[in-house]
């Protein structure tokens, strides 16, 4: 999950929190990113009241070693999401389709 920082964070996490087992926390690449450790402070305040109690956080600044990581942690029965910031989601969806940034429809 990436985010811009001029969005509307905690009404976001109220609908995404209550489902995850995992959070990894991210940066999109684009000029009004959120950095990671400021979306975990959010995170962590509203966490309590919504969050699964076992949620584990991984914060990784940089997308695409966040992207290894969701790989690296998603079973075959698992359901990986990247969500957040149409910007991280398309260099996410460029990267695994092989694609270059002319191919992404900027």
């Amino acid at each position: 999950m990436g985010m811009l920082a001029n969005k509307h964070h905690e009404a976001y996490l109220q609908h995404i929190l209550p489902l995850v087992d995992t959070l990894i926390l991210t940066e999109p690449d684009f000029r009004r990113k959120m950095d990671a450790a400021e979306l975990l402070q959010i995170v962590e305040r509203v966490r309590p009241a919504i969050a699964k109690q076992e949620l584990e956080i991984i914060v990784e600044p940089e997308w695409a070693k966040a992207l290894d990581q969701l790989k690296s942690r998603t079973e075959a029965e698992d359901l990986g999401v990247v969500s957040g910031t149409l910007y991280l989601i398309a260099d996410v969806r460029a990267a695994l389709l092989h694609q270059t940034d002319s191919e992404k429809g900027w």
